[in-house]
């Protein structure tokens, strides 16, 4: 038999307060909650071993904690290729560190809209857009949204573009110049 998802009015019912003040303390803005209440709060979290609800808490806040992944080419990632599996070790390992979950998004919809509909929807709270390709209309379109993108391992002339991105010709210059003093 499965159990009851503990809620946040069984939470405040058991430490004896409302559930707003429960919100405030569980979701760390207990300012003016005083410490007594606060550890009532968080003893009777513990006790029921609440968790809360991704999508309430999404909801109340307007942010998900997610951050949305759109590959270009998704064999990319295959164990062959060491760039993108770095690339993506270093999204996760930086997702991680600031407790955000990623959420990756299928690059081969039937067309580009299906897939700007699926990011804007509110999925995520920002995208990272990773090796796309000339001529991707995706970009540009979310971009002029105003949906939070940041474009990896290319770049677009675009004013809202923020792109990261390796600069090949120094590094080739570099390289030259380091054979030439051999």
């Amino acid at each position: 038999m499965a159990t009851k998802r503990v809620t946040l009015a069984d939470v405040a019912r058991a430490a004896g307060v409302s559930p707003t003040t429960a919100s405030f303390v569980l979701n760390g803005r207990p300012a003016a909650i005083p410490p007594s209440t606060q550890q009532r709060v968080l003893a009777a979290a513990r006790r029921f071993g609440y968790r809360p609800h991704a999508a309430a808490r999404a909801l109340a806040t307007g942010r998900t904690t997610r951050i949305g992944i759109v590959l270009n080419a998704p064999e990319s990632f295959g164990a062959g290729d060491t760039y993108f599996m770095e690339v993506l070790a270093g999204i996760t390992e930086g997702a991680l560190k600031h407790n955000h979950n990623l959420l990756l998004h299928a690059a081969h919809y039937p067309d580009w809209r299906s897939l700007f509909s699926d990011i804007v929807g509110g999925a995520s709270d920002g995208v990272l857009l990773v090796g796309r390709f000339a001529g991707d209309e995706l970009t540009p379109a979310l971009l002029e949204y105003g949906f939070p993108a940041v474009c990896l391992s290319y770049h677009i002339d675009h004013p809202r573009c923020v792109s990261v991105d390796g600069d090949n010709v120094e590094g080739g210059a570099l390289a030259a110049r380091h054979l030439l003093e051999l």
